[in-house]
């Protein structure tokens, strides 16, 4: 008897089981003013130190940012969905793409003028982490330089990303946070770079990929450890 083999998950399956959130970063250097938020990055036995985690006051257990890109994008506007008075505008807008509200998932964000939501049935494990307080969405957020309008677009009266509308180009631009102007190195890098004096024993890279090289991790200073199913 032949056996199939199971069907690879949709991207919005693959972030249900995941249990993952997408965070969308703008303009984060300007953040990085107090490098203790930063530090506590630090891990005691495997990974980077901080020499004196008590003298500078921040925590001495191990946490890590993880970064999980996917190239192909999420239909953002098919997992938040309007529910209530809102749906008929979504509704229309998406015509046959539409989820029917009876099927979405309710969630209770935090909001002040009294909209409501649901989430797509696919992703009810990011629908409990979400209403437990573990997760969160932003929304709203893209690789433009200002907010810009319709009409400003059109009229070319503010700066524009280059190559808006190019799958790639804006694939490259999440990964550099610098949409205004071409940049060598990603946001994730230059983290590594503000902090990469604290870890004074270090075996190895602060930048650790295991889907090879990519944009997000490439510093100034820090080099990333890229490695595949091929090995590093």
């Amino acid at each position: 008897m032949n056996k199939k083999s199971a069907p690879a998950p949709t991207r919005r399956e693959f972030l249900g089981s995941a249990c993952c959130a997408a965070v969308g970063t703008t303009g984060l250097l300007s953040a990085l003013g107090s490098l203790r938020l930063m530090a506590a990055a630090a891990s005691p036995t495997n990974g980077p130190q901080v020499p004196s985690a008590a003298a500078s006051g921040i925590g001495s257990d191990y946490k890590a940012l993880i970064c999980l890109f996917l190239n192909g994008g999420n239909d953002a506007n098919n997992l938040i969905i309007p529910t209530g008075a809102d749906y008929a505008a979504y509704a229309s807008a998406r015509s046959n793409l539409a989820i029917p509200q009876a099927s979405l998932l309710p969630f209770n964000p935090k909001t002040s003028d009294g909209r409501t939501w649901g989430l797509h049935p696919s992703v009810a494990e990011l629908n409990t982490l979400f209403n437990s307080g573990q997760a969160a969405f932003l929304a709203n957020v893209g690789t433009l330089v200002y907010p810009t309008t319709k009409t400003q677009y059109n009229a070319k009266s503010v700066p524009l990303p280059p190559q808006l509308f190019s799958h790639s180009d804006q694939q490259v631009q999440w990964q550099h946070s610098v949409p205004d102007k071409p940049t060598a190195t990603g946001w994730g890098g230059r983290v590594a770079d503000l902090v990469n004096n604290l870890n004074t024993s270090d075996q190895i890279s602060m930048s650790v990929s295991l889907a090879g090289k990519n944009t997000f991790e490439i510093g100034s200073k820090v080099s990333q450890y890229a490695i595949n199913t091929s090995g590093a």
